[in-house]
């Protein structure tokens, strides 16, 4: 179960709006990892910024057994392969590493990055291209999912990460298969700007036995 899911708040937001449920531009959502302050931009097209809160860098809140106090900065060795990693709990749990070529990237290198031994309730993988002081693109293995075409969170996280190394301003723009996630920081906390469309809308009839 995820705590919390940067995609899937934005669509609750328009869910909300759609069904009349909600009509105010600005609300808190609870959510595992607390409150999410929404803030509508705009109706049509439907746009919606989400709080995010701080990242937390604690093992004991990623819940890796490990007797450090973060997990910074570390070479893991997985796949045949080393990989340098960082982790953060930005409304979940998150892995970052940095990649030069998205399309090398296997499925087996996100599992077993996933299911590594020192992750007790595994963690998601983002693998992380930047393309430059403002843009970048993220990869998400997401545990119990696999490769998913986004994840909202997971950008933050790498925003997170690149903004602390001094390497990418206060923005950022996730370029992703279906979009573009707008990522900033505001103070100690980091924003989550994006669209939300509806694509469907359906009755689920229930068979009698």
């Amino acid at each position: 179960r995820a705590p919390m899911c940067g995609n899937g708040i934005r669509c609750l937001a328009r869910f909300l709006y759609d069904k009349k449920l909600v009509c105010d531009k600005e609300y808190d959502i609870e959510t595992m990892s607390g409150p999410m302050h929404i803030c509508v931009e705009s109706f049509d097209p439907y746009y919606v910024t989400i709080n995010l809160g701080k990242p937390d860098y604690s093992t004991k809140r990623l819940d890796i057994i490990s007797d450090e106090e973060t997990f910074l900065d570390k070479d893991v060795f997985v796949n045949g392969k080393t990989f340098n990693v960082s982790c953060y709990y930005m409304a979940t749990h998150h892995l970052v590493t940095s990649v030069d070529d998205l399309d090398l990237i296997t499925e087996k290198d996100g599992k077993e990055l996933c299911f590594y031994k020192q992750f007790s309730k595994q963690i998601n993988v983002n693998f992380l291209k930047q393309i430059d002081r403002e843009n970048a693109l993220v990869k998400t293995y997401e545990r119990g999912v696999g490769f998913t075409k986004a994840c909202g969170t997971g950008g933050a996280a790498c925003f997170s990460i690149l903004h602390n190394k001094n390497i990418i301003g206060n923005k950022m723009n996730n370029h992703l298969e279906y979009g573009v996630l707008l990522y900033e920081k505001k103070g100690d906390e980091f924003l989550m700007t994006g669209p939300s469309e509806l694509i469907c809308d359906n009755i689920v009839l229930k068979k009698k036995m």
